[in-house]
């Protein structure tokens, strides 16, 4: 018997066109239940997906940006979708959930939902005894390498207490919308022009 860690699970299904034959991207599991066996990208591993293209010195790559509930937030080049490399990621030891990017700006959002699960939150908000939140990362590409390097610009709480659910990053990139599910909800508007560390 498996006993699942948390209560919600997302799967994306990424369909391309490869050799003119509809395709979707695969991923071997890397935990229980079927460690190894080949599945859709997400289950209990990771809850969210976003995905932007960069021009590399060898041409156009197709990024994947993906939240992994533990194992921070893992970036694949899925230029060729039979065959995802890891093109950089950000650890930490936090559940990550919502994932945004804009640009050079990667939003990852922090919800304790999970219960019994310890740290469900990053080393940033937890430093700042929030209950939930975000943390903002400056997203660094490498065209020759055609990867990327991540660097942690600061983190947001969440208020009142709660979490940061989803995250949606105005198409301007100064303005960040946080949900945060608690109580009767609310959302948090952070301007992110702003001179002040997070």
């Amino acid at each position: 018997d498996y006993e699942s860690p948390i209560g919600l699970t997302a799967d994306p299904v990424v369909f391309t066109l490869l050799d003119n034959r509809l395709s979707v991207l695969l991923a071997r599991r890397l935990e229980e239940p079927q460690r190894g066996m080949f599945a859709l990208p997400g289950g209990f591993v990771g809850t969210d997906v976003e995905f932007q293209s960069r021009m590399a010195s060898d041409g156009l790559h197709d990024y994947a940006f993906l939240g992994t509930m533990g194992e921070g937030l893992k970036i694949f080049d899925v230029t060729d979708p039979s065959r995802p490399q890891l093109a950089g990621q950000y650890t930490d030891p936090g559940w990550q959930n919502d994932v945004q990017i804009r640009g050079d700006l990667a939003v990852v959002g922090f919800d304790p939902l999970t219960s019994g699960i310890n740290p469900s939150l990053s080393a940033c908000l937890q430093g700042k005894g929030a209950s939930g939140g975000v943390d903002l990362l400056e997203l660094e590409y490498d065209r020759d390498t055609a990867r990327f390097t991540t660097h942690l610009r600061g983190c947001v709480s969440a208020s009142p207490s709660g979490g940061a659910h989803n995250s949606t990053i105005h198409p301007s990139g100064t303005w960040l919308a946080m949900v945060n599910p608690r109580g009767n909800g609310s959302v948090d508007v952070v301007d992110l022009r702003s001179t002040q560390p997070f």
